[in-house]
């Protein structure tokens, strides 16, 4: 026998010990408790062995529901104390139980870990243009971000059901799961979006650039081992709650991380929408636009006309800065480079400065426009004031168009240069966009 085999050995029969020694002096200190309460002394216990006349009727009469009401107490808090010190201390947690998405609404929700949380503000742009809002799943991405951090060092092991085909576009997974290798999160990352909810057939880690190597679906933690790493509240503050559990999307949630409304009653993200997307009538009388044109018709105004102007000042600014530059060269090389600037090549020099100036502020504000312009389009497709239509994508021949559900906005990311929309291993193509009639 190894000396690391001995080592667990010894520390398994410690454990086993200390658990025996635990319960036996737990049952003796509740029948220590319970007979104290009851007035029962040691001379009275004599007593009745030797046939002298017990007072159990003026014992029992004597406060007996304030009695009963502490003994029960007293038997909660114990074995609550019993069960949370032998479960969490003395089991090693080794079977998993509890999906990632559970995980992370329990982070978000039930532990004592402090989260990140969203900071009220004054919408700009889009339909709430003027009112307080707050940004959804902040606490829920920090946790998805912690959660991460312990897979990567090996403190919280992860199993999945590992797809059949490396790198397949069309992913299809095992039945069954299997522990995760730590060395795979050396080039791999828990996906965006698909690890904030049940995910059945939907990967839900992401190969970095450059590397291939297997994807998993439906990762599962251990409870035990979460717990460990980030204890629960307490339980007082569990049951008397001032907010209702919620997940990323704000949706409420029971105690076991399941919606309180059904999900045919509240719009859910894939893979929870009840029933495949509805297909295109043949007698569809909707105006449709690609992508780049509804931008234009149904994006609030502010921004598209911040993105125009945007665009004008990178055009635009590259041909003034190269004529103020010429000028400049042609100046200084006729006249000298100390000669004092006449008022013209004084304003030339303003405009060289003024391009400059609209370059770098340009491509900032470019950025930053078509940032807010793809969130205001999928705000309003998410919330159904505009819909789209697609087809699947791996595209098969003669495959229907269907309309892309709502819900799926909460994930999918809109590429208006190739008519695109993709998210949590989910991708349409060919996709048009529609006011709601």
């Amino acid at each position: 026998m190894s000396r690391q085999t001995g080592k667990i050995g010894a520390m398994g029969g410690f454990r086993r010990f200390l658990a025996g020694t635990i319960r036996a002096s737990f049952f003796r200190f509740a029948a220590f408790v319970v007979l104290a309460v009851l007035g029962i002394t040691q001379d009275k216990i004599l007593a009745f062995i030797h046939g002298g006349q017990p007072e159990w009727d003026k014992v029992w009469q004597t406060h007996l529901a304030i009695q009963v009401a502490f003994i029960g107490a007293a038997f909660l808090v114990m074995a609550y104390a019993f069960y949370a010190y032998v479960s969490h201390l003395l089991n090693p947690p080794n079977e998993p139980d509890m999906t990632i998405s559970d995980a992370i609404n329990y982070l978000a929700n039930d532990s004592m870990v402090q989260l990140r949380q969203s900071v009220p503000e004054i919408a700009k742009f889009g339909p709430a243009k003027g009112q307080t809002v707050r940004q959804g799943g902040v606490p829920h991405v920090h946790a998805r971000d912690i959660l991460s951090e312990k897979i990567i060092t090996g403190e919280l092991s992860v199993w999945g059901r590992r797809e059949l085909t490396k790198g397949m576009a069309f992913k299809t997974f095992e039945s069954y799961r299997r522990p995760i290798d730590k060395g795979l999160w050396n080039h791999a990352t828990l996906e965006w979006h698909s690890v904030f909810y049940n995910a059945k057939d939907v990967s839900q880690t992401h190969m970095q650039e450059g590397h291939t190597d297997y994807c998993y679906a439906e990762l599962v933690v251990n409870r035990e081992q979460l717990e460990r790493l980030w204890p629960p509240l307490p339980i007082w503050k569990r049951f008397w709650r001032t907010e209702p559990r919620s997940d990323y999307w704000g949706r409420p949630l029971d105690k076991n991380y399941r919606l309180v409304t059904p999900p045919s009653e509240f719009e859910a993200p894939y893979p929870y929408d009840s029933g495949p997307p509805p297909t295109l009538s043949g007698t569809d009388t909707t105006e449709w636009f690609a992508p780049s044109d509804a931008i234009d018709k149904f994006v609030d105004k502010d921004l598209t006309n911040g993105r125009d102007t945007a665009i004008k000042w990178l055009i635009e600014a590259p041909e003034t800065k190269r004529l103020a530059e010429k000028q400049l060269r042609e100046f200084e090389a006729s006249a000298g480079p100390d000669t004092p600037d006449t008022p013209e090549i004084a304003a030339t020099r303003r405009r060289l400065q003024v391009s400059q100036m609209q370059l770098r502020i340009g491509d900032d504000d470019l950025r930053f426009y078509w940032r807010e312009i793809r969130r205001d389009l999928q705000e309003r497709l998410a919330k159904g004031e505009l819909i789209a239509k697609g087809f699947k994508s791996p595209h098969v021949a003669d495959a229907s168009e269907i309309i892309i559900p709502a819900a799926e906005w909460r994930f999918l990311q809109v590429n208006p240069k190739d008519a695109t929309a993709t998210g949590a291993g989910v991708e349409y193509v060919g996709i048009a966009i529609a006011k709601v009639p």
